[in-house]
């Protein structure tokens, strides 16, 4: 499978993921969020799913931690691609702290990103 058709079924897990949180039909996603998501498979890799997983079952944990550590108190009352792809760094490490992805495996898949094209 190529790295387009990755990024694609990406953008249709957050639309799936998002109708199910929001208890709505699924909705396009705008050519913006389009391109948040396609940058957050170039960022994480093969850890952009299980990132958007964790996002939604611990998005009060990871934006209270977040607006913690960066001293900013404001954040997107439910999940955004665009404050996830910002704090993708906060979530991967509460994820390692939460045991939800080992740090090998986290410091494995960023790596392997750097050989994407």
């Amino acid at each position: 499978m190529d790295k387009k058709s990755k990024e694609l079924k990406l953008a249709t897990y957050w639309q799936g993921k998002m109708a199910i949180y929001h208890h709505q039909p699924i909705k396009p996603l705008t050519p913006k969020e389009i391109g948040q998501i396609k940058t957050l498979f170039l960022k994480t890799g093969m850890l952009s799913r299980r990132l958007m997983d964790f996002a939604f079952q611990h998005w009060s944990q990871f934006t209270t931690s977040t607006m913690a550590s960066t001293g900013v108190n404001v954040c997107p009352e439910h999940p955004t691609i665009g404050y996830l792809l910002a704090h993708r760094d906060k979530a991967i490490s509460l994820m390692i702290e939460m045991n939800v992805v080992s740090a090998e495996d986290a410091e494995l898949a960023l790596e392997v990103v750097k050989y994407l094209d």
